[in-house]
């Protein structure tokens, strides 16, 4: 797939998803799940931020599809994986 369908796929995606219900680890670690419009798990933000906010960063083919990184100004704040 070329990186231009890429960015676009993962754009497309990111104004389909919405937040599940956050939890903290034992650690102390916050999870946001990032549910699919099915509720299907597709991925999971580190902090509690406004998915307008959130915008595309670096991504990686993996053999289950592909890894994007969600960035909120400079920082990574979690990831997603489109097919």
């Amino acid at each position: 797939m070329a990186e231009e369908q890429i960015e676009e796929k993962a754009k497309t995606f990111l104004k389909t998803i919405k937040k599940g219900k956050g939890w903290t680890n034992p650690r102390g670690i916050k999870r946001v799940p990032l549910l699919s419009s099915d509720d299907a798990i597709v991925g999971n933000l580190w902090e509690d931020v406004d998915l307008k906010d959130i915008t595309i960063g670096d991504y990686w083919e993996t053999y289950r599809g592909i890894k994007v990184e969600l960035l909120k100004g400079d920082e990574v704040v979690g990831m997603m994986w489109i097919e």
